[in-house]
């Protein structure tokens, strides 16, 4: 009796996805829309990879995140999210991770994103990047 393997070819998978495996504690992949070369938009990120190296937690494969925090500690607002949930689909990310305080604008982005991303939303930086940890 034969057996099946799944083979994964470098023509199945894009150089621009976001890697599906989980990366090891105090790494991770970050992007966003118009960053070019600026730290804005990072500091959820950076802190995700600081407290998963502090904790030896991974982050979580295929997923991205969007937020930042602001330096009282709340969150500040995204101004246009639908060209993140854009981007995710781009990167190929399985989940997106968005404050809820973006949940309303994120109504506006077609339909055919919502069944190629899932849209996990957080509260507060400590949510979100927990949630981005395994």
């Amino acid at each position: 009796m034969g057996s099946e393997c799944f083979v994964d070819t470098l023509e199945l998978r894009s150089d621009e996805a976001i890697d599906p495996d989980p990366l090891p504690p105090g790494q991770l992949w970050a992007t966003g829309p118009g960053l070019k070369g600026s730290g804005t938009g990072l500091g959820l990120p950076i802190l995700a990879a600081l407290v998963g190296g502090l904790l030896e937690r991974r982050t979580r494969g295929a997923t991205m995140i969007a937020g930042s925090p602001s330096l009282g500690g709340s969150l500040e607002r995204l101004p246009n999210p639908v060209p993140i949930a854009e981007l995710a689909v781009v990167k190929q990310a399985r989940v997106l991770l968005m404050p809820v305080s973006a949940r309303r604008e994120l109504m506006n982005i077609p339909d055919d994103l919502w069944t190629r991303v899932n849209i996990e939303y957080y509260l507060d930086a400590d949510d979100g990047v927990f949630k981005l940890l395994e």
